[in-house]
């Protein structure tokens, strides 16, 4: 009886045990070290980002800079408090990213913590209808501006993203079981916000950008909220549920191509057709025509293109398979042909098989899961002299 620790179940053909083999094993496809290297980066990149629009919007601020305030002349402008948020926001991912030390975590906390409190606050001023008094704490903003319902009061939907990706923020270190649903979530609600008012701004649809008489999310504001998303979901994305963009599997391989072309390139495209309609180039009905065609050439060539891909590695799957299928045949023979009765077993004397000498010895009983030692001493414990034992 010798042990043979190293090879696979599937190895020899014994009744049962080895096609449960593999239960209990992890068979989601793993993540890949180097995209997930890549994904930390761009939480800091677009954590540096969401800072960045942040400081330039306080500097115009301070020095009375529209052009720093506001992107768009004669739109909306970012306001103070959103603007201190940013550059919060943006060092708190990084800090609670890497968290270093207990001193950089607790720091990228509290400036989580102020972030979604200027955000609550922010949005408990707009459904009570009340002032309180800080909006206009370090700047003041005359009334009247464009884009601005209360002076120095940040949009309502800037106040609900600040809100909930704070929060977010406020639970990428803790060690709630779930908290990378409501993380995903968080970050995904502020994106979805953020894109529609950049979408609107594309478009022209102020709609979009700005809910009813309320204060307008600007241009700025809107980007540096698409960036504060993007920072929250990479920093999580080895645990949470975007992390398929980064596995090593099909489902990543896809999403990778397919997100691109959603998130970019439809919507430039819509953006040129629809300027080019704004200047007299063709007619609406033209347009959506156009509109149309060009989002079915664009799917089906990313269509055909993922599929003729995903027929070359299935078959390279096919071939390794067929290798893996022959080499175990010619051991399962070379196996068999032994004259001496042998086992191969696990390290806690759990049989998985033997060969046809060994069923020749003990007759056709079942033998996978059984201890060797029961089979062969017929004792309760393995011998002192098992070679098992050295």
């Amino acid at each position: 009886m010798g042990q043979v620790s190293t090879l696979t179940p599937q190895a020899v053909k014994v009744p049962a045990a080895h096609d449960n083999a593999g239960a209990g094993v992890d068979t989601l496809p793993a993540i890949d070290q180097k995209l997930l290297r890549r994904a930390h980066a761009l939480a800091d990149y677009c954590g540096f980002a969401t800072a960045a629009v942040g400081a330039l919007g306080l500097l115009g601020w301070i020095i009375g800079t529209d052009g720093l305030k506001s992107i768009l002349p004669g739109h909306a402008t970012i306001k103070v408090n959103t603007a201190l948020a940013f550059i919060l926001a943006g060092v708190s991912v990084r800090l609670l990213r890497t968290g270093a030390n207990r001193a950089q975590t607790m720091c990228g906390l509290v400036f989580a913590g102020i972030t979604a409190l200027l955000g609550i606050l922010t949005l408990a001023e707009y459904v009570f209808a009340v002032d309180l008094h800080f909006d206009q704490l370090l700047f003041h903003e005359p009334p009247g501006v464009i884009g601005t319902a209360a002076p120095g009061r940040m949009a309502a939907n800037a106040a609900l993203s600040l809100s909930v990706l704070g929060i977010a923020l406020l639970l990428v270190r803790s060690q709630f079981a779930r908290k990378h649903r409501i993380v995903d979530a968080f970050a995904l609600c502020a994106m979805a916000v953020s894109l529609l008012a950049i979408l609107g701004y594309m478009f022209g649809v102020q709609a979009l950008y700005g809910f009813a008489t309320y204060t307008q999310l600007s241009l700025p504001g809107a980007m540096a909220f698409l960036c504060l998303s993007v920072a929250v979901l990479a920093a999580v994305v080895d645990t949470g549920l975007t992390s398929v963009l980064i596995s090593d599997g099909m489902g990543g391989f896809t999403v990778r191509r397919l997100l691109p072309l959603t998130l970019v390139v439809v919507p430039l495209f819509g953006w040129a057709v629809a300027a080019r309609a704004h200047h007299g180039w063709y007619d609406s009905a033209m347009a959506h025509a156009l509109l149309i065609l060009g989002v079915m050439a664009i799917l089906s060539t990313v269509i055909v293109r993922n599929a003729r891909d995903l027929d070359r590695i299935d078959a390279e799957q096919r071939r390794t398979q067929r290798i893996l299928r022959d080499s175990r045949d010619q051991w399962e023979l070379t196996f068999n042909c032994m004259s001496e009765g042998l086992t191969y077993h696990t390290t806690d004397y759990t049989i998985i098989g033997a060969n046809e000498a060994f069923y020749k010895l003990l007759g056709p009983k079942r033998l996978a899961g059984t201890k060797c030692f029961e089979v062969v001493h017929g004792t309760r414990c393995p011998p002192d002299y098992c070679p098992m034992q050295r």
